[in-house]
């Protein structure tokens, strides 16, 4: 393992501890603000957040990239527009589509968009 992952795992393991406890220490071991907005970034980029305030639990089960392509579809761009936006295949996002359909229970685009909406989603 190399020094400079090793040291991203510390970083990465620090910050997931700190926001399960309610101890609030910095990587110094100093006390840190609740927010570090590094932390979000961390939690955000490994998938280990949890849903947002006052969003629906159906959108959990969502993977970060399914997560993304949803907002996009919300904002009623095409898969071919999606692709294009995210540097993936359109059949990449045609997967993404199918595994968000299965996910949150609906049959079409426009009931993903609904329910979305509906539910408070926040991409």
């Amino acid at each position: 393992m190399s020094p400079n992952y090793s040291g991203r795992y510390e970083r990465r393991r620090l910050c997931c501890n700190r926001a399960r406890t309610t101890s609030r220490l910095s990587p110094r071991g100093t006390p840190s603000p609740p927010e570090s907005p590094v932390c979000d970034e961390v939690l955000e980029f490994t998938g280990l957040r949890g849903p947002a305030r006052g969003e629906d639990p159906a959108f959990a089960s969502l993977s970060p990239r399914e997560r993304e392509v949803l907002a996009l579809m919300a904002e009623g761009l095409g898969n071919a527009q999606i692709a294009g936006h995210l540097s993936i295949s359109e059949k990449t996002v045609r997967n993404h589509v199918s595994n968000l359909f299965d996910k949150l229970g609906v049959w079409t685009r426009a009931q993903a968009i609904v329910f979305a909406i509906e539910r408070g989603f926040r991409g």
